[in-house]
């Protein structure tokens, strides 16, 4: 099963960073952060948000958005090669 980070599953939502960072609880500047490593973000709002997003916990891949983006490349890359 491969992960999306959170903010393709933001994205896949359809919703803005302002629009999901209010149903976090949270402002856009801490979505940011979270979006850019997940890792950090607290529990309660993470889990507002995985529940808005339509997604399970474990479809998130947790940790630094450019790592989490690089590894799903490689995947895809195997994949196709």
């Amino acid at each position: 099963m491969y992960q999306i980070t959170l903010k393709m599953a933001r994205l896949n939502k359809g919703l803005t960073l302002k629009e999901a960072a209010k149903i976090g609880g949270i402002t856009p500047r801490t979505l940011s952060k979270y979006e850019k490593d997940s890792g950090k973000a607290k529990f309660d709002p993470f889990m507002r948000l995985v529940k808005a997003y339509g997604v399970s916990i474990n479809q998130i891949a947790i940790g630094k958005e450019n790592e989490i983006m690089a590894s799903l490349i490689e995947n895809i890359n195997k994949v196709v090669a």
